[in-house]
């Protein structure tokens, strides 16, 4: 008797072994992009209940917003869950997501996938691995990769080791992981110091309305029931590019269809005067901000952000107080070279 459960002993501990092993390395061989992984990574790190703030989005979000530089401007602890080329089909999962461990955090959406059309969202489509392949193994990350990957393929994106078990000569000892979760020295901005002069469009007077793509309206109306059925304090914004006049009506029927929910639509487009934003200067291209934009627009909506959401007491200041005497330098030092690149442009 006493050999028989000896036996099954040894053969639980193989298979803890075995599951530890796959656990840390599906962890582990995920690729490192050094950019999206460093921006969910700094969320997971930070403490349970510990943001104010959470901006969620594609590119723009991550572009235009600097959760240091706000902090410094309003005590404000916030963090970037934003990867490339986000659809709005994803948003209801990232905010699921967010609120497991920031359940009464403010967030902060920003809505320009709302211009995609079809074929962009097609084209596209690829990146939702940029946002599944950094999120923990969870529920809801499995339903996002049920809803949203193509059919044929599900396994490999639900199992890391099935798409990535021939990347082990590429990792590097950094990569180890046997949980999810490592705060970035820049809370997951990342500076751009190119500039680009661009256009500057002014549709402040153009009123009428153009629905946007039908899947993207759907999937809109789909996360505002949702925030009916789960209330989460969201502001939607927009931010400042060279868009068209057809996508300026476009935001106007966004907007509209907010009211409807009884949201707020904070198109940055039409305030482009009072962030101070120079189109010729302040971009990286025609899209993008640089870091010189990037600090105006920051500056611009942490007030706003302010007024509605006041610092919580119990955020780790000490150590928020440190993280941002280290930003700070690098900032200034970016800043400076944008404008040694303007003076040799």
């Amino acid at each position: 008797m006493a050999k028989r459960w000896r036996y099954r002993f040894l053969a639980l501990a193989l298979v803890c072994a075995l599951a530890g092993f796959g656990w840390a390395a599906s962890y582990t061989l995920r690729p490192n992009d050094d950019g999206s992984r460093a921006r969910l990574e700094d969320f997971y790190a930070q403490a349970r209940g510990g943001l104010d703030v959470v901006f969620v989005g594609s590119s723009a979000a991550y572009a235009f917003f600097s959760p240091l530089r706000i902090y410094g401007q309003t005590g404000l602890t916030s963090a970037l869950y934003a990867t490339p080329n986000q659809t709005v089909a994803m948003l209801p999962y990232i905010l699921r997501e967010c609120r497991r461990t920031q359940p009464d955090a403010l967030y902060v959406v920003e809505l320009r996938p709302m211009l995609a059309s079809a074929e962009d969202n097609a084209r596209i489509a690829v990146d939702l691995r940029r946002l599944t392949d950094n999120m923990p193994y969870s529920l809801n990350r499995a339903r996002c990769i049920e809803a949203l990957a193509p059919a044929g393929d599900r396994l490999s994106w639900h199992a890391d080791l099935v798409k990535y078990h021939d990347r082990w000569k590429d990792v590097r000892p950094g990569d180890l992981r046997l949980s999810w979760g490592r705060r970035d020295e820049n809370g997951g901005f990342t500076f751009d110091t190119g500039v680009e002069s661009i256009e500057y469009r002014d549709w402040r007077t153009v009123n009428a309305l153009i629905p946007p793509e039908a899947e993207n309206e759907a999937a809109l109306r789909s996360l505002l029931e949702l925030l009916r059925d789960e209330p989460m304090d969201v502001l939607f914004v927009a931010t400042p590019f060279a868009l068209s006049r057809e996508q300026a009506k476009k935001y106007n029927a966004v907007a509209a269809l907010l009211r409807v929910y009884g949201y707020d639509f904070l198109d940055l487009n039409r305030r482009v005067e009072e962030i101070g934003l120079d189109f010729d200067v302040d971009y990286a291209d025609f899209r993008h901000v640089n870091i010189l934009g990037a600090a105006k627009c920051s500056d611009y909506i942490g007030p706003i952000l302010l007024a509605r959401r006041q610092p919580a007491a119990g955020a780790d200041r000490a150590g928020w107080d440190a993280a941002l005497a280290d930003y700070l330098p690098r900032e200034a030092g970016a800043i400076q070279a944008a404008k040694e690149a303007l003076e040799h442009d």
